[in-house]
């Protein structure tokens, strides 16, 4: 019976220390929580296409304007 009490401590204590060790610091550093990489550069090539695609469209009413007068 006291074996069993014994056995019962020590897997309570061990199991306590084990739920308290503290987490690789390797582990967080290696990737954050979210990554805003790819939405910045998603965000940088829909700025460069809105810039191409209004610069096209001002060339566009030069022409036109260009033909109808």
């Amino acid at each position: 019976m006291r074996s069993i009490i014994y056995l019962f401590i020590v897997t309570a204590v061990l199991s306590g220390l084990a739920a308290c060790n503290k987490p690789d610091d390797k582990k967080i550093d290696e990737k954050p929580a979210f990554d805003l990489v790819p939405q910045r550069e998603q965000l940088q090539k829909a700025k460069d296409l809105e810039k191409k695609m209004q610069q096209d469209a001002e060339e566009q009413r030069r022409v036109i304007e260009l033909q109808t007068k």
